[in-house]
């Protein structure tokens, strides 16, 4: 559907509601590379995700733990369908911090860190872990210096 066409039927109310568009060449997943099971895994971090899960083939190399639950369908945010094969209790270890939490295996090929991960690890570290700001570039550290530089304090301090 053109866009042209989006707008009409939206000016016509003929559209309930748009749930995503995105342009494929500029879209951008935040990611972060997690310890699952010792194993370093490549998650993208969803805070709308009900759910944090694995892929079959990254269930497979981090040892296929024994699953628990029944095989099952899910449904995504834009209503697609996907197979859930079960659950285990995966040690996810990020920034020093490890917790024991449910992970879901899907036929999905997304490995997705979701919201009940993210509250956790948020709660235990103290500050937030979905950002898109890059702490760590030379801009960043540049900005962060004239702040406390022209702030007047000495030491930051948590």
């Amino acid at each position: 559907m053109s866009f042209e066409k989006l707008v009409e039927d939206h000016q016509l109310n003929k559209v309930e509601q748009i749930l995503h568009l995105s342009d494929n060449e500029n879209s951008k997943w935040l990611t972060k590379k997690v310890l699952l099971n010792g194993k370093e895994i490549e998650f993208i971090m969803d805070s709308g995700a009900q759910i944090s899960c694995v892929s079959e083939d990254t269930w497979k190399s981090v040892g296929k733990p024994k699953l628990t639950g029944l095989p099952c369908k899910g449904k995504g945010f834009t209503g697609s369908e996907f197979f859930m094969l079960g659950s285990f209790i995966g040690s996810i270890e990020l920034n020093g911090v490890i917790e024991n939490l449910v992970t879901h295996v899907t036929s999905e090929k997304l490995n997705l860190f979701g919201l009940p991960w993210i509250l956790k690890f948020e709660e235990k570290l103290k500050y937030p872990i979905v950002s898109s700001i890059d702490w760590n570039s030379e801009k960043c550290v540049d900005v962060l210096k004239i702040e406390k530089c022209n702030s007047g304090i000495s030491e930051f301090s948590v």
